[in-house]
């Protein structure tokens, strides 16, 4: 509170977490028609995954108000913000149909962010003060 009677006041906070995973030896395999004859899976493509994952997280929030001097009026602006992301790599060995080694990468990529601000004003005001016809 000020001197005069006026009162601001402030609200905020902020997050952050990061964290990792990773997925290894996944088979990843592509299969044609079943063998009857042989009684065996037919591989069109038989492969081995290598998959590190990576996620990121970030908010803050910021909240002001003040209030008149008189507490007849107040004022608020409310803010809320957030990051997402997500990074993703993965490696692939294998062998395709034709018995031919093979390998592959795939980077991936995803953000996402959002933002929301609001500002409110509550105020009283006197009956005495309003002249309605």
């Amino acid at each position: 509170m000020t001197d005069d009677g006026r009162t601001f006041a402030l609200l905020a906070s902020a997050n952050y977490s990061n964290c990792s995973r990773t997925y290894s030896d996944m088979e990843n395999s592509l299969f044609g028609a079943y063998d009857r004859r042989n009684n065996r899976s037919v591989y069109l493509r038989h492969s081995t995954d290598n998959q590190y994952n990576s996620y990121a997280k970030l908010g803050a929030m910021l909240n002001l108000s003040f209030i008149t001097a008189s507490g007849d009026s107040r004022y608020e602006l409310k803010n809320i913000f957030n990051q997402l992301g997500r990074d993703r790599y993965t490696s692939r060995l294998g062998i395709n149909s034709q018995s031919d080694n093979f390998s592959s990468a795939e980077y991936y990529y995803l953000s996402r962010t959002t933002y929301n601000g609001q500002f409110t004003g509550k105020h009283a005001l006197n009956a005495s003060d309003m002249n309605l016809d």
